[in-house]
C-alpha cells in the first residue's frame, strides 16, 4: 500500500468518525445552536424590555412632574377661588347688614315718630283744657296788670299825687314829678315800676335801675332847628 492509499484510507476514516460522532452527538448540536439562538433572542428580548421600562419610567416621571404642576396649578387656583369666594362673601355681608341696619333704623324711627305723636296727642288731649285755662289766666293777669297800672295812681295808699304820675308803659310803667302839680320849687323825679305778685324787674328795667346811679342829663331840642 502506497502513501495515497494510506492518506486516503485515514481521510476515510476520520470521515467516518465525524460521521459517527455527528449521529451520536447531533442532538446535543442542534440543542446548543437553538439554546444560542434562544439566549440572543432573549437578550435582545431583555434588552428591549429594559429599553422599554427606562421609557416607561421617564415617561411616568415626566407624567409625574407634569400632575405635580397640574396640582400646583390647581391647589393656586383654588385659593385663588376660596379668596375671591371668601371676598364676594364678606362683601355681600356688609351689603346685607348695612340693609338690615337701615331697615331697622328706619323702622326704629318709625316706630318712635309714631309713638312720639300719641304721647303727644295725649298729651294735648290731656293738658288741652289745662292750657287754655293757663292762657286765660295769663291773659287774665296781663290784662288786670295793665288796668292795675292806669288805676294805682288813684288808689288811696299811693304815695304821690296822680296828677304827678305820668304813664309810659314801657320799658317802665310812669315817671312821677312829685311836687309838680303843687307848684313846688324842689321836685323830685320818681321812675316808678308797678308789679304783682312775684313780678321781677326785666333786665331792661335793671339797665335803667343802674343808669339812674349816674347824674341825669337834661336835654332840649327845637323841632324847628331839625
Amino acid at each position: 500500500m502506497n502513501e495515497r492509499d494510506q492518506t486516503l484510507d485515514i481521510l476515510i476514516g476520520v470521515i467516518c468518525i465525524v460521521f459517527l460522532l455527528y449521529i451520536i452527538f447531533k442532538d446535543h448540536i442542534r440543542y446548543f445552536f437553538a439554546n444560542k439562538s434562544q439566549t440572543k433572542s432573549q437578550s435582545e428580548t431583555i434588552s428591549y424590555q429594559l429599553k422599554l421600562i427606562e421609557k416607561l419610567q421617564q415617561d411616568l416621571h415626566d407624567s409625574n412632574s407634569l400632575i405635580n404642576q397640574e396640582r400646583l396649578s390647581f391647589y393656586k387656583k383654588e385659593s385663588d377661588l376660596k379668596q375671591s369666594a371668601t371676598q364676594w362673601a364678606i362683601t355681600e355681608l356688609e351689603k346685607f347688614k348695612e340693609k338690615e341696619l337701615n331697615s331697622l333704623r328706619k323702622s326704629i324711627q318709625d316706630t318712635a315718630i309714631g309713638h312720639a305723636a300719641n304721647l303727644l296727642a295725649q298729651w294735648k288731649a290731656e293738658n288741652t283744657i289745662r292750657i287754655r285755662q293757663e292762657a286765660i289766666n295769663k291773659s287774665y293777669a296781663v290784662t288786670l296788670g295793665k288796668i292795675s297800672e292806669h288805676l294805682v295812681p288813684f288808689h288811696p295808699n299811693f304815695p304821690f299825687n296822680p296828677k304827678d304820675a305820668r304813664f309810659i308803659g314801657s320799658p317802665i310803667d310812669m315817671i312821677v314829678f312829685d311836687g309838680l302839680s303843687d307848684g313846688s320849687e324842689d321836685i323830685d323825679i320818681y321812675f316808678l315800676e308797678i308789679k304783682t305778685g312775684n313780678g321781677k324787674l326785666s333786665e331792661r328795667q335793671r339797665l335803667i335801675k343802674k343808669a339812674l346811679a349816674k347824674p341825669v342829663i337834661w336835654y332840649e331840642m327845637r323841632a324847628d332847628s331839625l
